[in-house]
C-alpha cells in the first residue's frame, strides 16, 4: 500500500466532494446547459471517474490491472496527484461561489491573479494531473484510455468554457488569453 499516494488522493477526492456539497446550488437556480454535447460530458465524466478509481485501487494496495510496476512511476504519480490537487484547491478557494459543477452559468467576474495568472484552467489541469498519475501507475490499456477519453473531454469541456468567458468579458478576456495559457 502507498500511504503518500493514498493520502493525497484522499485530500483531492474529499475537497472535491466537500465543493460539491458546500456549493450544491438551490433548485432551479443552476442553467441546465452543458459545456458540451450532454453525451460526451457523461462519457467523459465516467471515464475519468474509473481512471481515478483504478489509482485509487492500486494506491490501497489492490491490483485493478495487471500492470507492470515500478516504484520511481508510483512516486511520480504521487507528486503528480499533490500538485493535481494544489491546483484544484487554489482554483477552488479563489473561484469562491463561482464554482459551477458540471453546468455552464454566468460567472460574476473574471479571474486572472492568483492560480489564475499561472493557468487559465488550473481545476481542469489538477485534474489531467491525477489522470496522468493513474495513467503512470496502472499502465494498463483500459487505463490509459480511459485516462485519455476524460482528458480529452474535459479539454473540450475548458474550449466550451472559454468560449463562454469570451462572450461575457469580450477584450478584456482576450487580452487575458494572450498573458496566460490554457492549461501550462
Amino acid at each position: 500500500m502507498n500511504y503518500f499516494l493514498l493520502i493525497g488522493l484522499l485530500l483531492f477526492t474529499g475537497f472535491i466532494a466537500g465543493n460539491m456539497m458546500y456549493h450544491k446550488s438551490e433548485p432551479g437556480e443552476r442553467s441546465e446547459k452543458y459545456p458540451i454535447n450532454k453525451t460526451v460530458f457523461i462519457i467523459g465524466k465516467i471515464t475519468m471517474g474509473i481512471n481515478w478509481i483504478i489509482i485509487f485501487l492500486k494506491a490501497a494496495g489492490i491490483q485493478p490491472l495487471p500492470h507492470y510496476q515500478s516504484a520511481g512511476l508510483t512516486l511520480l504519480a504521487t507528486i503528480l496527484v499533490y500538485a493535481g490537487f494544489i491546483f484544484v484547491a487554489l482554483a477552488f478557494i479563489q473561484l469562491g461561489k463561482d464554482v459551477r459543477f458540471s453546468k455552464i452559468g454566468e460567472t460574476r467576474s473574471l479571474r486572472t491573479s492568483g492560480v489564475y495568472s499561472i493557468s487559465r484552467n488550473p481545476m481542469y489541469l489538477g485534474f489531467f494531473l491525477v489522470c496522468l498519475a493513474s495513467m503512470l501507475t496502472v499502465p494498463h490499456i483500459i487505463n490509459i484510455l480511459c485516462g485519455l477519453t476524460g482528458i480529452y473531454v474535459h479539454h473540450l469541456m475548458a474550449l466550451s468554457e472559454e468560449t463562454s468567458l469570451h462572450n461575457q468579458h469580450g477584450n478584456m478576456y482576450e487580452e487575458y488569453k494572450r498573458s496566460v495559457r490554457r492549461y501550462v
